[in-house]
């Protein structure tokens, strides 16, 4: 069956990575609904707004990719949406990754900018391993925009690389991350008493104010310092260290299931990796980062 709206692959006629990837992420994404759902169901009602807002949220930055930026392209897998352009495990990822990332450290009582850093490097910690094999595993390919206007800026954003990936790429998570845990934070007073309806008409608006805000944010976090001669990957380690910094003695404990499905997600980025280990390059640096970031999300949860 093929639209503009839905495609399908054969699951036989791709790597069988591929399939994997879809059915891991659409299982951690129906964990993290199952969550907001069962929380709904014991009273508190507020992680179900925070899940809309997510599900928004990636769709949006999916939407605006496609139309503007276009810094990357999806692979095709099994089962691909609008217009064969977004595959459907990408719509689910973006809970996956925000959503637990946001569990570890919501409802703590952190003063609110340790809870954002906190949380932007939770989310962070989830992508490494996957922007690590991604590209290597031929699930996307990272490009240039095609408009002439956007294009000079976008390369010079991309300039520094880890192993391939763009540096910035990890300050996009540290950052919208961050912003997307401070502004579900302020928003719970105002919003957490409403109706359900209610959360799916606010769910896209306040979406849309995390993406102005986090591009306001990302603004003097990378091109300030990038104007007084600070290395792009500095300024990345050193907005990931605030983040371990912030979460060091915080009270409080993860719930099981993030780690749970923290360890699943970063664990089979590493099985892939591993299997397709002589074909990789620099795979000896890839392990070390997927190692790197494991341990770092470990740490994140005992300090917790």
């Amino acid at each position: 069956m093929d639209s503009p709206l839905i495609s399908l692959t054969s699951p036989l006629s791709l790597p069988w990575h591929f399939f994997a990837l879809e059915w891991l992420i659409i299982g951690c994404f129906l964990m993290t609904a199952a969550h907001a759902l069962g929380q709904y169901r014991r009273g508190d009602r507020y992680p179900v707004f925070q899940w809309l807002v997510i599900v928004a949220y990636g769709l949006s930055m999916e939407m605006i990719a496609f139309h503007y930026w276009q810094n990357y392209a999806h692979a095709t897998f099994s089962v691909q949406l609008y217009d064969g352009l977004l595959p459907l495990y990408i719509s689910a990822l973006y809970p996956v990754f925000y959503y637990v990332g946001l569990k570890t450290v919501d409802h703590h009582g952190l003063p609110w900018w340790r809870e954002a850093v906190i949380g932007g490097l939770a989310i962070c910690l989830l992508d490494i391993p996957f922007d690590t094999i991604g590209v290597s595993a031929g699930w996307w390919v990272w490009g240039a925009p095609a408009e002439a206007a956007v294009q000079e800026i976008h390369l010079e954003a991309v300039k520094t690389r880890w192993l391939g990936v763009p540096v910035t790429s990890y300050l996009w998570y540290l950052v919208f991350g961050g912003i997307l845990t401070a502004v579900l934070r302020g928003a719970r007073r105002f919003i957490a008493a409403r109706s359900l309806a209610i959360y799916v008409l606010a769910a896209l608006p306040t979406a849309l104010l995390i993406i102005v805000l986090g591009v306001l944010a990302f603004q003097p976090l990378f091109w300030g310092p990038r104007a007084v001669g600070i290395p792009d990957d500095v300024i990345v380690v050193g907005v990931m260290l605030l983040g371990l910094f912030a979460a060091l003695r915080s009270p409080g404990g993860v719930p099981r299931w993030v780690g749970h499905v923290t360890l699943t997600v970063q664990g089979f980025m590493l099985g892939v990796l591993l299997y397709s280990w002589a074909g990789v390059e620099s795979a000896n640096g890839r392990l070390a980062v997927m190692v790197a970031a494991m341990l770092a999300s470990r740490l994140l949860r005992r300090s917790r």
